[in-house]
């Protein structure tokens, strides 16, 4: 097969345009059609069920700045706190099992 370009010189010589999305939009499809494929809530589920009691904490506080809002932690009474918790806990459990939240 022979190549297009010689080695270190590219068709677009300028490079992709700053700012450009294309390929963050196309990597996030990509990622999004494979996640879709093949992580199920059920998986998802079992994967969490095998993890050790530290690795399980480890991946929902990797996970929850994806579904909490940013809010300030100053000024959240303990019954804020208790709130958040609550919704996490059944967001959590709706997601598992396949539920619209």
């Amino acid at each position: 097969m022979s190549k297009l370009f010689a080695v270190g010189k590219s068709g677009n010589p300028a490079g992709r345009p700053k700012g450009s999305k294309y390929s963050v939009l196309t990597t996030k499809g990509r990622i999004e059609r494979f996640l879709g494929r093949n992580m199920t809530a059920r998986s998802m589920q079992d994967l969490y069920s095998k993890l050790s009691p530290k690795d399980q904490y480890e991946f929902l506080t990797t996970l929850l700045p994806y579904i909490l809002p940013k809010v300030p932690v100053e000024g959240l009474s303990a019954t804020d706190i208790d709130r958040l918790y609550e919704q996490i806990a059944k967001d959590v459990q709706s997601k598992a099992s396949g539920k619209a939240v």
